[in-house]
């Protein structure tokens, strides 16, 4: 058991779980991915109408229309982006072939009262993005909230865009955080999060490595001397001149802590001595 070669093992566990790793997030969950970030959600009428009391319901179109009860609005940013490593195409988006919509953004308690689409990470993406292509928003009365429909937009690699929506209010309670309904063939749907920071899963792999090396200094530290194939166990009894003494007796102090199982004994008395026995 003492043979063990404990050190190489961790490290060939080691280098097996960051392979591991890298293939699952990468190759396997990670090929194609569409990543979503609510960036902003903020309330508004309070803020105003603090100022200006009564500013947002007194507001008239200009063609003498009446007035929309403009209150409890907030306004959203929502990132869509391409957060894997290899392109998304139009025919990724799940779905019949035939529905050009690839994405819903829903309010749950709210209704939409305008949206824009904004910061484009590639001006090409507008092509995608214009009047006819399937994007436009809805009340799913059904469901009480208001839905964002996006059509199937290709995303290279990096690739993203924003959606501005100015929301109202319409049950009470808190307000309920956007969610985002899409399916991504061979691949998922994911939020993300700002890039500030290091990842948690890339936190976890470095500890894991950091706990291995600790383990092997352990084990390194901890390990006896090595044993060469020259040192062998036994009695051995030298005799000879005493002018060699010195330096065999050096010899075996420094042979015994080497190989312990080895016991030198020394007869130093005359030059004869050795040559007789």
């Amino acid at each position: 058991m003492d043979d063990f070669p404990l050190d190489i093992v961790l490290a060939v566990i080691a280098l097996a779980v960051s392979m591991l790793a890298f293939v699952w997030e990468f190759v396997l969950v990670g090929r194609k991915r569409l990543g979503y970030r609510v960036q902003m959600d903020t309330p508004v009428t309070g803020e105003v109408e603090s100022v200006y009391q009564g500013v947002l319901p007194q507001l008239r179109p200009s063609d003498g229309s009446a007035a929309p009860q403009l209150q409890d609005l907030s306004i959203v940013l929502v990132r869509i982006e391409n957060s894997g490593w290899t392109d998304i195409d139009s025919s990724d988006y799940g779905g019949p072939e035939a529905d050009r919509v690839g994405v819903h953004i829903n309010f749950p308690g709210r209704r939409i009262i305008g949206m824009a689409v904004t910061e484009l990470s590639d001006s090409g993406l507008i092509d995608s993005l214009r009047p006819g292509t399937g994007i436009g928003a809805r009340d799913d009365t059904a469901h009480r909230m208001g839905v964002i429909d996006l059509p199937r937009v290709p995303l290279n690699r990096r690739d993203h865009y924003k959606i501005l929506a100015i929301l109202q209010r319409t049950g009470t309670g808190a307000t309920v955080d956007p969610t985002v309904q899409a399916k991504i063939k061979g691949g998922r749907v994911t939020e993300t999060s700002s890039r500030t920071g290091v990842s948690p899963k890339l936190l976890g792999l470095i500890a894991f490595l950091v706990l291995v090396i600790a383990v092997q200094v352990v084990v390194a530290l901890r390990t006896e001397e090595p044993k060469y194939a020259d040192c062998g166990g036994g009695t051995l009894t030298l005799v000879g001149s005493t002018a060699f003494a010195q330096v065999i007796g050096d010899a075996q102090v420094a042979y015994e802590k080497l190989c312990p199982a080895a016991k030198i004994s020394l007869e130093f008395e005359k030059s004869q001595s050795g040559v007789v026995r």
